[in-house]
Formats: C-alpha cells, sequence, structure tokens
C-alpha cells in the first residue's frame, strides 16, 4: 500500500510585512523586478483578484511606456511598466494604490505605512505622522479632497479637518486611466 502524502502548504506571511512607503511596498522598492514583487505580495496576500497581464501601449494612460500591467489583491493595486522616475526600458515595479474613493473596510485591511497611517486613518493623525503633508479641499464634482506627503506618497481624504478620514493611498507613479 503506498502511502500519499499532502502537499506541505506554508502558511501566509504576516500582513504587517507589506508596509506602505514612498519608496514601495514591503521590501520591494520601485523598480523591482515584477516578478519578486507579485511573488512576494502574493505570498502574503494569497492569490489576485485580477490581473491584466502585460499590455502593450499606454493609450488612454496618463504614464509614458509601451508596457503596462496592473495586478489587484482587492482594493491593493500594484502596477507595472517599461519606463518610469524609476527605470526606463525595463518592466519594473513603479506604483501601487489602496482603497476606493467612499468605501472602507474591503479586502485586504490594515495594511499602514511604517508611521502607522491606513485607510480610515483621521486627517490630523496623518499630519501627526507626516508633520509636513499638504492638504486640499478638493472642488466639489471635479477632484476630491487630498493630501500630499511628497512626490511619491500622496492620497484621497474625506475632507480637510482633523476628524475626516484617509479614503484612498498612492505610493510611487500610478496611471490614471
Amino acid at each position: 500500500m503506498s502511502e500519499t502524502t499532502s502537499p506541505v502548504t506554508t502558511p501566509p506571511a504576516p500582513l504587517g510585512t507589506l508596509v506602505l512607503s514612498d519608496d514601495g511596498i514591503g521590501p520591494w522598492t520601485f523598480g523591482s523586478d515584477p516578478d519578486e514583487v507579485i511573488a512576494g505580495v502574493g505570498a502574503v496576500l494569497g492569490s489576485p483578484t485580477l490581473d491584466t497581464g502585460w499590455t502593450g501601449g499606454a493609450e488612454g494612460l496618463l504614464c509614458p511606456g509601451t508596457q503596462r500591467r496592473r495586478i489587484e489583491w482587492g482594493v491593493l493595486r500594484v502596477e507595472f511598466g517599461d519606463v518610469s522616475a524609476f527605470a526606463d526600458g525595463r518592466q519594473h515595479f513603479l506604483a501601487w494604490d489602496y482603497g476606493l474613493e467612499g468605501v472602507l473596510g474591503e479586502e485586504p485591511r490594515g495594511l499602514i505605512t511604517a508611521r502607522g497611517v491606513g485607510l480610515g486613518a483621521r486627517v490630523d493623525e496623518l499630519i501627526d505622522a507626516y508633520p509636513d503633508t499638504q492638504l486640499s479641499d478638493g472642488d466639489e464634482g471635479v477632484f476630491s479632497a487630498g493630501f500630499i506627503v511628497n512626490e511619491f506618497l500622496t492620497g484621497l481624504i474625506t475632507g480637510v479637518e482633523a476628524s475626516d478620514t484617509v479614503m484612498v493611498m498612492f505610493g510611487g507613479q500610478p496611471c490614471g486611466e
């Protein structure tokens, strides 16, 4: 009688290993190899909910380059391309964004910056963590209220009052559609 063994499954890494920053996510900095980033984030969050695959051309996008790929794990989106402020002429990690405007509580929950700012953080907590943050009221119907920590860490907020909250965070050089 032959003995069958079940495959050994490695439990996902702790969510805290995916710290959001202005230079990447977790240990992967902008400009990193896409396969390494995808495998690493996948080890923490599991299978992606969307993978566009590599697309040729960047028509309709607000970024340079000829190759794009977006992978999503719920409300965490990770973008790759071949031209950005971080590298040129090779496929690389160029941005992440986390959250959906007007919606809190979607998976994955709990991603934060090294200074403890995540979705749902109050504006006063954002300012305490990043004192030089610039806030913008937005323009109803045109663009949302937002914040800028620096060139590579920005986001959307519900308003500029201390009790308003962070709704979406952007890292790197994200592309719009």
